[in-house]
């Protein structure tokens, strides 16, 4: 919704318009020098007021820009605040929705995989209740050996699931250890900031005021700590 800003610096400006309008309301016959000097006149004189409310415009208008300018500068560092507390938030969050979302991806791989073997392996059991007399014994021991090579597979490959998973779980805990201490390290830095600002308020150099800062928090200073 538009608001309507009266611009003051303009009534000069606008109360002439009908002394202007007056004064013009004729249109000689420009032919004649006199007539030609009449209308040139006319001419000349809406060109000053003209140039007069241009050079105002851009006056007014340039404390508006101003204006903008330091609005969009305002929300920028407001913005760049927030964001630094919010991203090491968000950037944990979204690297365990990625490690659910692999591992989800994982799980229905390997029930595909799963099926697959369970398949082979009813297909045989069902071709080992056929009377294998007509077979070589090669034939029927092929037979066993699939099965048995089968059924390790699916032992490994559930080993390895339960590995998977375990290094998963562990790799969102170190992940979340991560965020925590980088947390942890913005919450004393901003502590340390804090107090370094107040010793330098009381008049210590900020080199000092450092110097001061670390000294305390080092325990070099006895009866004084900082409370993080």
């Amino acid at each position: 919704m538009s608001t309507s800003i009266s611009i003051v610096e303009y009534d000069e400006i606008s109360s002439q318009i009908d002394t202007v309008k007056e004064t013009a309301n004729f249109l000689p016959d420009v032919s004649t020098d006199e007539g030609y000097q009449k209308s040139k006149r006319v001419s000349l004189d809406i060109g000053k007021l003209l140039t007069a409310l241009e050079k105002t415009r851009k006056e007014q208008k340039a404390h508006f820009i101003e204006g903008g300018r330091q609005v969009d500068i305002q929300a920028k560092s407001i913005v760049a605040k927030l964001e630094e507390i919010q991203i090491p938030h968000k950037e944990a969050y979204k690297e365990l929705d990625n490690l659910k979302k692999q591992r989800e991806e994982d799980r229905k791989s390997n029930i595909r995989d799963k099926t697959d073997i369970i398949n082979i392996i009813e297909n045989l059991n069902k071709d080992s209740d056929f009377d294998f007399e007509e077979f070589t014994t090669g034939a029927k021991q092929a037979v066993e050996d699939a099965l048995k090579t089968l059924n390790k597979m699916q032992s490994r490959k559930e080993k390895e699931e339960n590995d998977a998973e375990d290094a998963k779980e562990q790799a969102a805990k170190e992940a979340e250890e991560v965020a925590k201490r980088e947390s942890n390290k913005k919450h004393i830095g901003k502590i340390r900031r804090e107090a370094k600002d107040c010793l330098i308020a009381c008049g210590l150099s900020e080199e000092i005021a450092k110097e001061v800062v670390l000294a305390i928090h080092k325990g070099n200073i006895k009866n004084v700590q900082i409370k993080y």
